[in-house]
């Protein structure tokens, strides 16, 4: 007996078996057949004169069992010729003769009692109801294997798409959420420089503007290293008071933008729960870009609030911007989605696709209000007390 196993990338076989042309030749003869998953025959009539006249490729012995047949697997057994030879005692055959005087024929009795042999050629042994349960626990077994395989791949696309995003996530940290925390090093080194005489207690905000910054600018990285290492990372969550990076965000993305003439509102800053360093990049993405596409505006405005309700905390980030066009149900926090209307303003796309990573990982929700050229508000949702 030989095996075959055939897909539609190739095909795996165990001992001689018949070639690509015969096998085609066989699947065209069984499809014209009716089987349910499985087909055998013993006495298989090749239709090839080649598998007829060799006798290592006529194999009239053939089951095929279907493991995935959308995707062209099959399972396939032959089985040679078996030349089966029987010997009779005489030749077993009737001579009939004609008594003409009597108008009658009769059987003439057989006059020789010599050993003859009949041959029969064109079968297999017939297959054993065993052997076929045998072949179908082989494609049961196949089958599994092809779906433990597909789940690997499927696991492996997954972690493929996992170190993408992460490598977008590190690669906008470097471009984009370091500027902030740069840009107060600069204002406060440039500070330094300009102004010869200060006081000491100017010096003093100076310098813990500088350590604070670098001090972010570490801990960003050092997060986004974390997160780019492994799938889940656990975060030490505690109890947040934003309001002091909120205005520095603000300070900052005035002089990042060249938005001098701003007009920012700080509401009720009610504290979060949170990891420190996510709950910053988060207010940076959002309050910044609040900043960046108002910019243009004559009067720019931006408002910061919060409510407390039942077990959240909600917090509004609201501009008079350049607004979006929500109509089309546009998934804004999709990877490179940028809006049309945000030419002339710097950007990739990342930014709120990284603010919606954030916001999972702290377990809060975001959602956005906007209208075309009138301004946007964002919603962030916090969980109170996350253990």
């Amino acid at each position: 007996m030989v095996f075959l196993i055939k897909h539609d990338y190739g095909k795996y076989a165990l001992g001689l078996v018949p070639s690509d042309e015969i096998v085609q030749e066989i699947d065209g003869l069984i499809l014209e057949s009716s089987y349910d998953a499985l087909y055998s025959t013993n006495t298989f009539d090749h239709p090839s004169p080649e598998s007829r006249s060799n006798s290592s490729s006529f194999l009239p012995g053939i089951v095929r069992v279907d493991i995935l047949p959308s995707s062209g697997w099959y399972l396939y057994a032959f089985r040679k010729e078996r030349i089966v030879e029987e010997t009779w005692a005489g030749k077993p055959e009737k001579v009939i003769r004609y008594d003409s005087q009597n108008d009658v024929s009769f059987a003439s009795p057989r006059t020789s009692f010599e050993a003859w042999i009949e041959t029969t050629k064109g079968k297999a042994e017939p297959w054993k109801n065993t052997e076929l349960q045998f072949l179908k626990d082989i494609s049961r077994i196949v089958q599994h294997s092809i779906a433990q395989r597909g789940g690997e791949i499927e696991e492996l696309n997954k972690e493929l798409i996992r170190s993408n995003n992460a490598l977008e996530t590190f690669g906008y940290t470097l471009t984009h959420d370091l500027k902030n925390p740069l840009t107060s090093i600069q204002l406060s080194a440039q500070m330094f420089l300009r102004k010869k005489e200060m006081s000491d207690d100017l010096k003093l905000k100076l310098a813990e503007n500088i350590i604070e910054s670098s001090k972010l600018i570490n801990d960003m990285m050092d997060k986004v290293y974390k997160m780019s290492q492994v799938s889940n990372v656990e975060f030490d969550f505690e109890l947040i008071d934003p309001q002091p990076k909120i205005l520095s965000i603000a300070e900052n993305s005035k002089y990042q933008y060249e938005v001098l003439n701003l007009q920012f509102e700080l509401g009720d800053c009610i504290p979060v729960w949170g990891e420190r360093t996510l709950v910053y990049q988060l207010f940076l993405n959002i309050v910044g870009n609040a900043i960046k596409y108002s910019s243009k505006s004559s009067s720019p405005k931006v408002e910061v609030y919060s409510e407390s309700i039942e077990t959240s905390t909600v917090y509004y980030i609201k501009d008079n911007g350049i607004g979006m066009d929500l109509t089309d149900n546009s998934n804004i926090f999709e990877i490179f989605k940028r809006m049309p209307n945000t030419e002339g303003f710097e950007g990739s796309g990342i930014g709120l696709s990284i603010v919606k990573r954030i916001a999972d990982k702290l377990h809060a929700k975001i959602s956005v209000e906007s209208k075309l050229n009138l301004g946007t508000i964002f919603r962030i949702e916090f969980q109170k007390n996350i253990e």
